[in-house]
């Protein structure tokens, strides 16, 4: 706002152009400028058209044609190709140029033109100078990537010409006129001892074209490569995943297969990959990360044991120790413990209906089914497993100790792992039940 008050009309604009020398600046230098208020008065003056009555130096620098040229003239510009100018880092020697381009005034300046093609007036000068230079004894394409200028400029004027096609340029492989003497040449290469991948994908030019030629003519199938061809024996789907089992790739992430240097493991993957067989086989996918609540509800869905441990989270108040568990049995699995602990409710929610309280018997009926895992997390779970049935009779067991304790005490027995939890929750209300507080005496006698 400040600085726009000041320029009230235009003689006060054209007044703080004047005193700031803006008359020696050129208008582009001020638009495009570092400085606010230097881009506030160009912008003003555009937005109230008095830009073309302010006097800028650039303006005026080259009025006429002959002012223009005498600029390039003091500056020795007659010696310079145009091109060197256009393309110029100089500002002001890009300026010039376009200055005379647009007025079209460039194409009377006695630039230092090199015009190579002037001598090849018609196709026989053309062909005379190709014949000269060797060019028979060259293959066309070398002349048009050639880093010689005037050899560019001759096949250039050849090709818009339409000459190239009456010189007698050399034609590599004219040897391979038929299959035999295109098989022979194979032959005595030692080609057969190759797979024709590596004569495709050769650095050797000589390879690379006779390979091609066989693959325009259609005559590779016929020639006697050294093929390995692993995929042979899975003829179906069947046969394809028992290879993988007695392999061990159940063990494997399929990207290790797809980068293994073995190169029937990599046939394998592929031969899977084209028939869509992948999908259906068991791979190790335990290093992609579950970010959202459904990624994770489909995960307890496809894992039964992980997904008894998550039922323990509709306990009150264990979520966060289930997450502490399930992140330590798949830590590949997860981002953090606390962005599990986030999801979990909601995943769990959706999976089974709510389960609260979660009772005795489907405690000990998912403990009964855990696969084996670490000491350490096995111990962690029974921690876990034995406050979440404590919680589940405290109500009851205020209400009624001997009713409950002799529940606990009838729960049928399953085998070594529930008898130890359940044994551990009755010692627990039994302790209860028999502490004395001084003064009030044991409950067992209230």
């Amino acid at each position: 706002m400040g600085s726009k008050s000041i320029w009230k009309d235009q003689e006060s604009w054209k007044q703080h152009g004047i005193e700031r020398d803006y008359e020696k600046r050129n208008p582009m230098s001020l638009s495009k400028s570092k400085n606010l208020n230097e881009r506030s008065w160009y912008h003003h003056g555009s937005y109230k058209k008095w830009l073309s009555k302010f006097s800028f130096a650039s303006l005026e620098r080259w009025p006429d044609q002959e002012s223009w040229k005498q600029h390039g003239i003091e500056r020795d510009y007659e010696k310079r190709n145009p091109r060197s100018l256009e393309s110029s880092e100089d500002l002001n020697e890009r300026s010039w140029y376009k200055k005379g381009s647009r007025s079209k005034w460039a194409p009377n300046f006695n630039f230092n033109r090199k015009i190579f093609p002037l001598k090849w007036k018609d196709q026989e000068s053309w062909k005379q100078h190709g014949i000269e230079q060797d060019y028979e004894k060259r293959n066309s394409k070398s002349l048009n990537k050639s880093k010689d200028p005037n050899e560019r400029s001759w096949y250039g004027l050849g090709c818009r010409s339409g000459w190239l096609s009456d010189f007698n340029f050399k034609i590599f492989h004219s040897k391979w006129k038929d299959q035999e003497s295109w098989k022979q040449h194979g032959i005595e290469q030692d080609y057969e001892k190759r797979n024709p991948g590596s004569l495709c994908k050769s650095k050797n030019s000589s390879e690379r074209s006779w390979y091609i030629k066989g693959c325009r003519r259609k005559w590779l199938s016929d020639f006697n490569f050294n093929r390995k061809i692993f995929p042979l024996k899975w003829k179906d789907q069947e046969s394809w995943k028992q290879h993988g089992i007695e392999r061990d790739y159940e063990k494997r992430r399929y990207t290790s297969l797809i980068r293994s240097g073995d190169p029937e493991e990599k046939s394998w993957y592929t031969k899977g990959a084209y028939h869509r067989w992948l999908s259906d086989f068991p791979f190790l996918r335990g290093s992609v990360k579950i970010h959202s609540e459904e990624q994770l509800q489909k995960f307890l869905e496809e894992n039964e044991p992980i997904k008894k441990i998550a039922l323990l989270s509709n306990a009150n108040g264990y979520v966060g120790d289930v997450a502490a568990l399930l992140f330590k049995l798949c830590p590949e699995r997860f981002p953090s413990q606390a962005n599990l602990a986030k999801m979990l409710p909601k995943a769990v929610k959706k999976i089974t209906s709510a389960l609260s309280p979660y009772s005795f018997g489907h405690i000990m009926s998912d403990f009964d089914f855990l696969p084996p895992m670490e000491i350490e997390i096995r111990r962690n779970l029974e921690d876990l497993l034995f406050m979440v049935m404590r919680d589940q009779y405290k109500v009851k067991f205020n209400e009624n100790p001997v009713e409950t304790i002799e529940e606990i005490r009838k729960f049928p027995s399953r085998n070594k792992n529930t008898n130890s939890l359940v044994r551990r929750v009755l010692n627990h209300y039994d302790d209860i039940y028999n502490f004395e507080i001084p003064g009030f005496g044991k409950m067992n006698e209230r």
